[in-house]
């Protein structure tokens, strides 16, 4: 999952197994196994490039992204078994808001201090009631701002590299609906073939 966590942010790049070991912290070598292993089911694919390979998803196979499906899931589970604040603001916001929620922001990086805002995008094609964020805000202590908009202007912005979408794609954790986010991600990607 750690693998395929590495393609959270962009779905059409490429990396090389050398880039792929030292993004992991793992050897060379077990990593090598591992992109065979996830070759040869079809959830990445390679080019030769020189002496290397690069892997790429495999954007053919509907499989891959249930697969980074997954691997978002994996990446929210291991922070948030480390972040109770943000836990606390899943917990008690997830059922209200219809749509992804996604933390981005200093929250998502690691840095967020103890004055640092927790930001949240909201990808819903409803409104979004800001009490609900004001109450848990004061429950934890924290500013909690959040932005929303709809799926469209969200594939729009990915397109043309929306500042704010931008940053949300490239440091994210999913708090609710991992699947529609993938799906967004994967349409964009899928469109560019």
């Amino acid at each position: 999952m750690r693998i395929l966590g590495l393609y959270r942010c962009d779905y059409r790049q490429s990396l090389h197994l050398r880039e792929v070991a030292r993004e992991t912290g793992v050897d060379v070598k077990a990593v090598q196994l591992q992109l065979k292993r996830l070759e040869k089911i079809n959830v990445l694919s390679s080019a030769a490039r020189g002496r290397s390979k690069d892997y790429s998803l495999n954007l053919n196979d509907p499989l891959t992204m249930y697969y980074m499906v997954l691997a978002e899931a994996f990446a929210t589970t291991e922070y948030l078994a480390k972040n109770f604040v943000i836990k606390k603001i899943a917990s008690e916001t997830g059922d209200r808001v219809d749509g992804a929620m996604i933390l981005f922001g200093s929250f998502a990086r690691g840095e967020g201090t103890e004055g640092s805002p927790i930001d949240l995008l909201i990808i819903t094609g409803g409104t979004v009631d800001s009490n609900i964020f004001a109450e848990t805000g004061g429950l934890i202590s924290r500013e909690i701002r959040v932005k929303s908009m709809d799926k469209a202007w969200f594939l729009k912005g990915l397109g043309i590299g929306d500042p704010l979408i931008t940053e949300v794609v490239s440091n994210h954790i999913l708090l609710k609906g991992i699947d529609e986010f993938c799906s967004l991600m994967w349409q964009h990607a899928k469109k560019k073939i």
